[in-house]
């Protein structure tokens, strides 16, 4: 799947199976407030586009989907090249002892996520911005603009760890 030695895998592959596993531990907000393309592991950013092809994973998070539906419907949605990948992910094993443990470990993950989803955006934009022509004033304007709300966006996530 992805190796063990890569943080950013690990961590996109465990967010995916709480997901999965047990999305009435998931807030609504935050898992809205993911991009699209959230994640950086090519196989992952799969599994993503079929959760949310599927469409009800909100209504997973929300408790008025059974997690084990949800999975159904993800499944059903899935080709045969990602639904090897999302069963496996499905019963991954996470580090967690007990449901409070559970509960915790999902709240860190998806704050992680989207920081990790938030400096990549960033990173993009920063690159845009050096190869802007700076004689080009509306182009500048919009990507510092950018920047600045992506910046709110860390802060306001840092803040809420506090």
């Amino acid at each position: 799947m992805v190796n063990p030695r890569d943080p950013v895998g690990q961590v996109e592959t465990q967010s995916l199976a709480v997901m999965m596993q047990a999305p009435q531990l998931l807030e609504a907000e935050k898992v809205a407030s993911l991009p699209d393309d959230s994640f950086h592991v090519p196989a992952l950013q799969g599994v993503w586009d079929v959760m949310l092809a599927a469409g009800t994973l909100l209504d997973a998070v929300e408790g008025t989907l059974h997690p084990a539906r949800y999975l159904e419907q993800v499944l059903e949605v899935s080709g045969e090249t990602v639904r090897p990948l999302i069963v496996e992910i499905a019963n991954l094993d996470l580090p967690a002892r007990d449901e409070e443990g559970l509960q915790k470990l999902a709240g860190s993950l998806l704050d992680r996520l989207s920081e990790l989803s938030i400096t990549r955006e960033y990173s993009v934009l920063k690159q845009r911005l050096q190869r802007t022509d700076p004689g080009d004033a509306e182009r500048y304007q919009e990507l510092m603009t950018r920047l600045g709300q992506v910046q709110v966006k860390r802060r306001a996530l840092r803040s809420s760890d506090d």
